[in-house]
Protein backbone atom coordinates (compact mmCIF):
# COMPACT_ATOMS: atom_id res chain seq x y z
CA UNK A 1 0.00 0.00 0.00
CA UNK A 2 0.74 3.63 -0.52
CA UNK A 3 0.99 3.91 3.39
CA UNK A 4 4.77 2.68 3.31
CA UNK A 5 5.96 5.01 1.04
CA UNK A 6 4.07 8.46 2.52
CA UNK A 7 6.90 9.39 5.08
CA UNK A 8 9.43 9.25 2.18
CA UNK A 9 6.76 11.41 0.36
CA UNK A 10 6.23 14.21 2.62
CA UNK A 11 9.57 14.34 4.12
CA UNK A 12 10.87 15.54 0.40
CA UNK A 13 11.81 19.15 -0.41
CA UNK A 14 9.88 20.01 -3.68
CA UNK A 15 12.59 22.10 -5.14
CA UNK A 16 15.41 19.85 -5.13
CA UNK A 17 18.70 21.19 -7.11
CA UNK A 18 19.42 19.68 -10.59
CA UNK A 19 23.03 17.16 -9.75
CA UNK A 20 25.82 18.29 -10.97
CA UNK A 21 27.78 14.95 -11.10
CA UNK A 22 25.51 13.44 -13.62
CA UNK A 23 26.47 9.45 -14.99
CA UNK A 24 26.04 9.27 -18.97
CA UNK A 25 22.63 7.39 -19.89
CA UNK A 26 22.80 3.86 -21.56
CA UNK A 27 23.64 4.74 -25.52
CA UNK A 28 21.29 3.79 -27.90
CA UNK A 29 23.12 0.77 -29.82
CA UNK A 30 24.81 1.85 -33.02
CA UNK A 31 23.38 -1.04 -34.50
CA UNK A 32 20.58 1.06 -34.95
CA UNK A 33 22.70 3.20 -37.42
CA UNK A 34 21.97 2.29 -40.95
CA UNK A 35 24.29 0.30 -42.50
CA UNK A 36 26.01 2.64 -45.03
CA UNK A 37 26.78 2.18 -49.03
CA UNK A 38 27.25 5.90 -49.61
CA UNK A 39 31.19 6.26 -48.44
CA UNK A 40 30.32 6.05 -44.60
CA UNK A 41 32.94 4.99 -42.53
CA UNK A 42 30.29 2.87 -40.69
CA UNK A 43 30.78 -0.25 -40.98
CA UNK A 44 28.03 -3.42 -41.74
CA UNK A 45 26.87 -5.19 -39.13
CA UNK A 46 27.96 -8.59 -38.37
CA UNK A 47 25.03 -10.90 -38.39
CA UNK A 48 26.31 -12.83 -34.74
CA UNK A 49 25.41 -16.56 -34.20
CA UNK A 50 21.90 -17.52 -32.95
CA UNK A 51 21.20 -16.82 -29.37
CA UNK A 52 20.50 -20.17 -27.81
CA UNK A 53 16.53 -20.83 -26.91
CA UNK A 54 17.81 -21.72 -23.39
CA UNK A 55 19.99 -20.31 -21.06
CA UNK A 56 23.16 -21.53 -21.52
CA UNK A 57 24.46 -22.94 -17.56
CA UNK A 58 22.13 -23.14 -15.24
CA UNK A 59 23.95 -24.69 -11.91
CA UNK A 60 24.81 -22.10 -9.47
CA UNK A 61 28.46 -20.62 -9.66
CA UNK A 62 30.85 -20.96 -6.55
CA UNK A 63 30.91 -17.16 -6.32
CA UNK A 64 30.77 -14.63 -3.94
CA UNK A 65 29.05 -12.95 -5.49
CA UNK A 66 25.16 -14.34 -6.07
CA UNK A 67 22.24 -13.25 -7.72
CA UNK A 68 21.12 -9.92 -5.60
CA UNK A 69 18.41 -7.10 -6.25
CA UNK A 70 19.92 -3.83 -7.03
CA UNK A 71 19.77 -0.35 -8.44
CA UNK A 72 21.29 2.68 -9.36
CA UNK A 73 20.88 6.06 -7.96
CA UNK A 74 22.48 9.43 -7.96
CA UNK A 75 23.64 9.64 -4.85
CA UNK A 76 26.47 11.83 -4.92
CA UNK A 77 26.20 15.54 -4.55
CA UNK A 78 22.79 15.38 -2.95
CA UNK A 79 22.80 16.24 0.99
CA UNK A 80 21.94 14.29 3.89
CA UNK A 81 18.63 14.57 3.41
CA UNK A 82 18.52 13.42 -0.04
CA UNK A 83 20.94 10.60 0.44
CA UNK A 84 19.05 9.21 3.17
CA UNK A 85 15.67 9.16 0.89
CA UNK A 86 17.42 7.10 -1.64
CA UNK A 87 18.64 4.25 1.20
CA UNK A 88 15.20 4.51 2.46
CA UNK A 89 13.62 3.61 -1.30
CA UNK A 90 16.26 1.08 -1.78
CA UNK A 91 15.35 -0.42 1.39
CA UNK A 92 11.54 -0.50 0.74
CA UNK A 93 12.52 -2.00 -2.37
CA UNK A 94 12.97 -4.83 -0.46
CA UNK A 95 16.55 -4.28 -2.77
CA UNK A 96 20.29 -5.26 -1.20
CA UNK A 97 23.01 -3.44 -3.19
CA UNK A 98 23.22 -0.22 -4.48
CA UNK A 99 25.31 0.90 -7.36
CA UNK A 100 26.51 4.68 -7.77
CA UNK A 101 29.17 6.35 -10.39
CA UNK A 102 32.51 7.57 -8.48
CA UNK A 103 33.90 10.28 -11.36
CA UNK A 104 37.57 9.90 -10.62
CA UNK A 105 37.69 14.00 -11.89
CA UNK A 106 35.80 14.97 -9.25
CA UNK A 107 37.61 13.49 -6.06
CA UNK A 108 40.88 13.83 -7.13
CA UNK A 109 41.11 17.21 -8.89
CA UNK A 110 44.55 17.71 -8.05
CA UNK A 111 47.05 14.27 -7.91
CA UNK A 112 47.25 12.63 -4.88
CA UNK A 113 44.46 15.35 -3.12
CA UNK A 114 41.41 12.93 -2.48
CA UNK A 115 38.10 14.10 -1.94
CA UNK A 116 35.70 12.17 0.19
CA UNK A 117 34.42 14.35 2.43
CA UNK A 118 33.41 17.50 0.75
CA UNK A 119 29.64 18.42 0.26
CA UNK A 120 30.31 17.65 -3.37
CA UNK A 121 31.48 13.93 -3.04
CA UNK A 122 30.51 12.76 0.40
CA UNK A 123 31.46 9.54 -0.46
CA UNK A 124 32.48 9.09 3.40
CA UNK A 125 29.04 9.64 4.54
CA UNK A 126 27.16 7.69 2.05
CA UNK A 127 29.57 4.34 3.03
CA UNK A 128 28.61 4.77 6.56
CA UNK A 129 24.61 5.24 5.95
CA UNK A 130 24.97 2.46 3.24
CA UNK A 131 26.87 0.21 5.93
CA UNK A 132 24.16 1.29 8.77
CA UNK A 133 22.06 -0.25 6.60
CA UNK A 134 23.34 -3.75 5.51
CA UNK A 135 23.36 -1.99 1.88
CA UNK A 136 26.11 -3.30 -0.33
CA UNK A 137 27.95 -0.94 -1.87
CA UNK A 138 29.27 -0.86 -6.18
CA UNK A 139 31.45 1.95 -6.95
CA UNK A 140 31.61 2.42 -10.69
CA UNK A 141 34.72 4.21 -11.61
CA UNK A 142 34.99 6.24 -14.19
CA UNK A 143 36.37 9.66 -15.80
CA UNK A 144 40.04 10.53 -15.77
CA UNK A 145 40.70 14.26 -14.47
CA UNK A 146 42.19 16.46 -17.19
CA UNK A 147 45.96 16.56 -15.37
CA UNK A 148 45.90 12.36 -15.77
CA UNK A 149 44.37 12.90 -19.28
CA UNK A 150 46.50 12.37 -22.99
CA UNK A 151 47.75 15.18 -23.98
CA UNK A 152 46.26 15.85 -27.20
CA UNK A 153 42.81 13.35 -27.03
CA UNK A 154 38.88 14.58 -27.22
CA UNK A 155 38.43 16.38 -23.95
CA UNK A 156 34.88 16.34 -24.84
CA UNK A 157 34.25 13.24 -23.99
CA UNK A 158 35.61 10.68 -21.10
CA UNK A 159 39.04 9.18 -21.61
CA UNK A 160 41.06 6.72 -20.37
CA UNK A 161 44.22 8.28 -18.08
CA UNK A 162 47.90 8.37 -19.98
CA UNK A 163 49.76 6.32 -17.30
CA UNK A 164 47.24 3.98 -16.22
CA UNK A 165 49.16 3.48 -12.57
CA UNK A 166 47.62 6.83 -11.94
CA UNK A 167 43.76 4.97 -12.33
CA UNK A 168 45.18 2.32 -9.99
CA UNK A 169 46.72 4.99 -7.25
CA UNK A 170 43.00 6.04 -7.10
CA UNK A 171 41.22 3.12 -6.97
CA UNK A 172 44.33 1.77 -4.41
CA UNK A 173 43.31 4.42 -2.31
CA UNK A 174 39.65 3.84 -2.74
CA UNK A 175 39.92 -0.30 -1.46
CA UNK A 176 42.00 1.06 1.44
CA UNK A 177 39.82 3.37 2.73
CA UNK A 178 36.82 1.26 1.95
CA UNK A 179 37.93 -1.87 2.73
CA UNK A 180 35.23 -4.00 5.03
CA UNK A 181 32.65 -1.15 4.00
CA UNK A 182 32.24 -0.90 0.00
CA UNK A 183 31.70 -4.58 -1.50
CA UNK A 184 32.85 -4.12 -4.92
CA UNK A 185 34.55 -2.04 -7.61
CA UNK A 186 33.81 -1.85 -11.40
CA UNK A 187 36.64 -0.60 -13.32
CA UNK A 188 35.27 1.93 -16.15
CA UNK A 189 32.16 2.22 -17.83
CA UNK A 190 31.31 1.23 -21.61
CA UNK A 191 34.85 1.04 -22.91
CA UNK A 192 33.96 -0.71 -25.84
CA UNK A 193 32.36 2.84 -26.84
CA UNK A 194 34.08 6.18 -27.77
CA UNK A 195 32.62 8.65 -25.60
CA UNK A 196 34.24 6.34 -22.44
CA UNK A 197 37.31 6.42 -23.41
CA UNK A 198 38.57 9.03 -26.09
CA UNK A 199 40.02 6.21 -28.64
CA UNK A 200 39.28 6.02 -32.04
CA UNK A 201 41.00 2.64 -32.24
CA UNK A 202 39.51 0.77 -29.51
CA UNK A 203 40.23 -3.03 -28.96
CA UNK A 204 39.83 -5.03 -25.66
CA UNK A 205 43.89 -4.87 -24.84
CA UNK A 206 43.12 -1.11 -24.41
CA UNK A 207 41.16 -1.83 -21.41
CA UNK A 208 42.73 -4.42 -19.95
CA UNK A 209 46.17 -1.70 -19.80
CA UNK A 210 44.01 0.14 -17.43
CA UNK A 211 42.37 -2.73 -15.72
CA UNK A 212 45.62 -4.72 -14.42
CA UNK A 213 47.30 -2.11 -12.33
CA UNK A 214 43.81 -1.16 -10.54
CA UNK A 215 42.40 -4.90 -9.96
CA UNK A 216 46.47 -5.56 -8.69
CA UNK A 217 46.22 -2.45 -6.43
CA UNK A 218 42.60 -3.80 -5.19
CA UNK A 219 43.88 -6.93 -4.07
CA UNK A 220 46.70 -5.04 -2.63
CA UNK A 221 44.89 -3.39 0.07
CA UNK A 222 41.43 -5.42 0.29
CA UNK A 223 41.61 -8.79 -1.06
CA UNK A 224 38.41 -9.41 0.13
CA UNK A 225 36.54 -6.36 -2.32
CA UNK A 226 34.80 -7.79 -5.47
CA UNK A 227 36.19 -6.64 -8.97
CA UNK A 228 33.77 -6.63 -11.70
CA UNK A 229 35.01 -5.48 -14.88
CA UNK A 230 33.49 -2.46 -16.57
CA UNK A 231 30.29 -3.12 -18.08
CA UNK A 232 30.27 -3.26 -21.79
CA UNK A 233 27.89 -1.04 -24.02
CA UNK A 234 25.24 -2.99 -26.33
CA UNK A 235 26.85 -2.05 -29.86
CA UNK A 236 27.92 -2.84 -33.52
CA UNK A 237 31.67 -2.05 -34.82
CA UNK A 238 31.45 1.12 -36.33
CA UNK A 239 34.45 2.61 -36.81
CA UNK A 240 35.91 5.15 -34.93
CA UNK A 241 32.95 4.76 -32.36
CA UNK A 242 32.25 1.74 -30.81
CA UNK A 243 32.93 -1.84 -30.82
CA UNK A 244 30.73 -4.65 -31.29
CA UNK A 245 30.37 -6.08 -26.97
CA UNK A 246 30.78 -9.83 -28.46
CA UNK A 247 34.17 -8.84 -30.10
CA UNK A 248 35.14 -6.52 -27.53
CA UNK A 249 34.60 -9.11 -24.55
CA UNK A 250 36.28 -12.00 -26.38
CA UNK A 251 38.99 -9.58 -27.04
CA UNK A 252 39.53 -8.83 -23.62
CA UNK A 253 38.81 -12.54 -22.34
CA UNK A 254 41.98 -13.71 -24.96
CA UNK A 255 43.91 -11.33 -22.93
CA UNK A 256 43.36 -12.31 -19.37
CA UNK A 257 40.46 -11.26 -18.14
CA UNK A 258 39.47 -13.74 -16.30
CA UNK A 259 42.55 -13.65 -14.19
CA UNK A 260 41.91 -10.00 -12.76
CA UNK A 261 38.40 -9.64 -12.04
CA UNK A 262 36.02 -11.72 -9.89
CA UNK A 263 32.62 -11.15 -12.29
CA UNK A 264 31.96 -9.46 -15.76
CA UNK A 265 30.27 -6.28 -15.88
CA UNK A 266 26.99 -6.19 -18.63
CA UNK A 267 24.58 -3.40 -19.71
CA UNK A 268 21.85 -5.36 -21.46
CA UNK A 269 19.22 -2.90 -22.38
CA UNK A 270 16.06 -3.50 -23.57
CA UNK A 271 15.04 -0.94 -25.27
CA UNK A 272 11.82 -1.61 -26.75
CA UNK A 273 11.86 -5.48 -26.75
CA UNK A 274 10.56 -7.49 -24.20
CA UNK A 275 13.32 -9.73 -22.34
CA UNK A 276 12.18 -12.74 -23.23
CA UNK A 277 12.69 -12.38 -26.94
CA UNK A 278 15.77 -13.15 -28.70
CA UNK A 279 17.54 -11.13 -31.10
CA UNK A 280 16.05 -13.52 -33.62
CA UNK A 281 12.50 -12.73 -32.14
CA UNK A 282 12.84 -9.08 -31.65
CA UNK A 283 11.25 -7.53 -34.58
CA UNK A 284 8.17 -9.83 -34.49
CA UNK A 285 7.78 -8.93 -30.76
CA UNK A 286 7.77 -5.24 -31.20
CA UNK A 287 5.56 -5.23 -33.67
CA UNK A 288 3.17 -6.98 -31.25
CA UNK A 289 4.32 -4.58 -28.03
CA UNK A 290 4.20 -1.41 -30.41
CA UNK A 291 7.14 -0.23 -32.71
CA UNK A 292 5.94 3.42 -33.54
CA UNK A 293 8.18 5.09 -32.80
CA UNK A 294 11.16 2.81 -33.00
CA UNK A 295 12.01 -0.12 -35.61
CA UNK A 296 15.68 -1.18 -35.26
CA UNK A 297 15.08 -4.52 -34.16
CA UNK A 298 13.58 -4.85 -37.70
CA UNK A 299 15.32 -2.32 -39.68
CA UNK A 300 18.91 -3.60 -38.47
CA UNK A 301 18.54 -6.94 -36.54
CA UNK A 302 21.25 -7.54 -34.67
CA UNK A 303 21.81 -9.02 -30.70
CA UNK A 304 22.09 -5.79 -29.02
CA UNK A 305 18.42 -4.96 -28.94
CA UNK A 306 17.90 -7.86 -27.19
CA UNK A 307 18.55 -7.87 -22.97
CA UNK A 308 18.17 -12.05 -23.12
CA UNK A 309 20.57 -12.55 -26.19
CA UNK A 310 23.29 -9.84 -24.92
CA UNK A 311 23.28 -11.60 -21.38
CA UNK A 312 23.53 -15.25 -23.09
CA UNK A 313 26.14 -14.39 -25.66
CA UNK A 314 28.14 -13.35 -22.65
CA UNK A 315 27.31 -16.32 -21.00
CA UNK A 316 28.53 -18.72 -24.26
CA UNK A 317 31.72 -16.56 -24.73
CA UNK A 318 32.66 -17.05 -20.87
CA UNK A 319 32.09 -20.62 -21.42
CA UNK A 320 34.23 -20.90 -24.70
CA UNK A 321 36.98 -18.76 -23.12
CA UNK A 322 37.40 -20.75 -19.99
CA UNK A 323 35.83 -18.46 -17.99
CA UNK A 324 32.48 -19.79 -17.44
CA UNK A 325 33.20 -19.75 -13.15
CA UNK A 326 32.53 -15.52 -13.54
CA UNK A 327 29.31 -14.79 -12.67
CA UNK A 328 27.99 -12.08 -15.08
CA UNK A 329 27.14 -9.01 -13.06
CA UNK A 330 24.48 -6.24 -14.97
CA UNK A 331 25.95 -3.12 -13.74
CA UNK A 332 22.88 -1.56 -15.67
CA UNK A 333 20.02 -2.73 -17.44
CA UNK A 334 16.54 -1.68 -17.65
CA UNK A 335 13.81 -0.34 -19.89
CA UNK A 336 12.84 3.20 -20.53
CA UNK A 337 9.20 4.71 -20.46
CA UNK A 338 8.18 7.95 -21.66
CA UNK A 339 4.85 8.09 -20.40
CA UNK A 340 4.06 10.96 -18.04
CA UNK A 341 7.55 12.31 -18.89
CA UNK A 342 8.81 15.93 -17.41
CA UNK A 343 10.70 16.45 -20.65
CA UNK A 344 10.17 16.33 -24.44
CA UNK A 345 10.71 13.54 -26.65
CA UNK A 346 14.47 12.62 -27.40
CA UNK A 347 15.11 11.48 -30.57
CA UNK A 348 18.14 9.76 -29.99
CA UNK A 349 15.78 7.37 -27.54
CA UNK A 350 12.74 6.99 -29.35
CA UNK A 351 12.39 3.59 -28.57
CA UNK A 352 11.02 4.51 -24.72
CA UNK A 353 7.97 6.48 -26.62
CA UNK A 354 7.16 2.57 -27.41
CA UNK A 355 6.82 1.62 -23.93
CA UNK A 356 4.16 1.96 -21.57
CA UNK A 357 4.98 2.55 -17.35
CA UNK A 358 3.03 -1.03 -17.59
CA UNK A 359 5.13 -2.47 -20.01
CA UNK A 360 8.03 -0.70 -18.20
CA UNK A 361 6.86 -2.95 -14.87
CA UNK A 362 6.23 -6.04 -16.46
CA UNK A 363 9.36 -6.25 -18.53
CA UNK A 364 11.93 -5.41 -15.43
CA UNK A 365 10.42 -7.86 -13.07
CA UNK A 366 10.24 -10.53 -15.84
CA UNK A 367 14.05 -9.57 -16.07
CA UNK A 368 15.08 -10.28 -12.80
CA UNK A 369 13.02 -13.90 -12.66
CA UNK A 370 15.18 -14.64 -15.54
CA UNK A 371 18.37 -13.89 -14.26
CA UNK A 372 17.69 -15.26 -10.53
CA UNK A 373 16.67 -18.44 -12.96
CA UNK A 374 19.99 -18.78 -14.61
CA UNK A 375 22.36 -19.60 -11.92
CA UNK A 376 24.84 -17.25 -13.79
CA UNK A 377 23.92 -13.78 -12.82
CA UNK A 378 25.57 -11.99 -10.29
CA UNK A 379 23.93 -9.11 -8.34
CA UNK A 380 21.87 -7.05 -10.99
CA UNK A 381 21.47 -3.13 -11.22
CA UNK A 382 18.02 -1.31 -12.88
CA UNK A 383 19.05 1.90 -14.31
CA UNK A 384 17.66 3.81 -12.16
CA UNK A 385 16.24 5.04 -8.71
CA UNK A 386 16.14 8.72 -9.02
CA UNK A 387 16.83 10.46 -12.31
CA UNK A 388 13.23 11.81 -12.84
CA UNK A 389 13.86 13.43 -9.58
CA UNK A 390 18.14 14.62 -10.05
CA UNK A 391 17.72 15.01 -14.00
CA UNK A 392 14.02 15.41 -15.06
CA UNK A 393 15.01 17.33 -18.05
CA UNK A 394 17.33 14.83 -19.23
CA UNK A 395 16.81 11.25 -21.29
CA UNK A 396 18.28 9.26 -18.01
CA UNK A 397 14.72 10.24 -16.66
CA UNK A 398 12.76 7.94 -18.65
CA UNK A 399 14.79 5.15 -16.80
CA UNK A 400 13.61 6.49 -13.04
CA UNK A 401 11.49 4.58 -11.21
CA UNK A 402 9.81 7.20 -8.94
CA UNK A 403 8.50 10.30 -10.65
CA UNK A 404 10.10 14.24 -9.94
CA UNK A 405 8.73 14.04 -7.02
CA UNK A 406 9.08 10.94 -5.41
CA UNK A 407 5.82 9.39 -6.29
CA UNK A 408 6.37 5.59 -7.22
CA UNK A 409 5.73 4.49 -10.62
CA UNK A 410 4.28 0.71 -11.68
CA UNK A 411 7.79 -0.51 -11.91
CA UNK A 412 8.56 0.68 -8.64
CA UNK A 413 5.51 -1.08 -7.01
CA UNK A 414 5.80 -4.08 -8.96
CA UNK A 415 9.73 -4.42 -7.93
CA UNK A 416 8.86 -4.03 -4.49
CA UNK A 417 6.23 -6.56 -4.89
CA UNK A 418 8.56 -8.97 -6.06
CA UNK A 419 10.84 -9.28 -3.33
CA UNK A 420 7.73 -9.32 -0.67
Amino acid sequence: GHWIWAPLVRNVPRNLPVADIIPEPPVQPVASDPVADTGSSAEPVATPSASPQTPTGGSPLPSGLPFAYGIQAHVIDVGTRNRRQILDAVQDLGFTWLKTQIRWEDFERTPGYYQFTSSRTELDALVADAGRRNIKLLLSVTATPRWARKLNDDKFVAGFPKDPAALAGFIGELARRYCGKVAAIEVWNEQNYYVETGDRDMHGSDYLAVLIPASQAIRQHCPGMYIVSGGLTPAANITGKSVDDFVYLEQMLEGGLAEHVDAVGAHPHGFNVPPHATWEEACAAIQVTGNGFFNGPCDNPHHSWSFRSTMEGYRELLVRNGAGHLPIVPTEFGWPSFQNSADNIHEAYLYANDNSEAEQAEWTVQAFRMMETWGWTGPAFLWNLNFRVVAPTTERALWGIVSTQWEPLPVYYALRQLTR
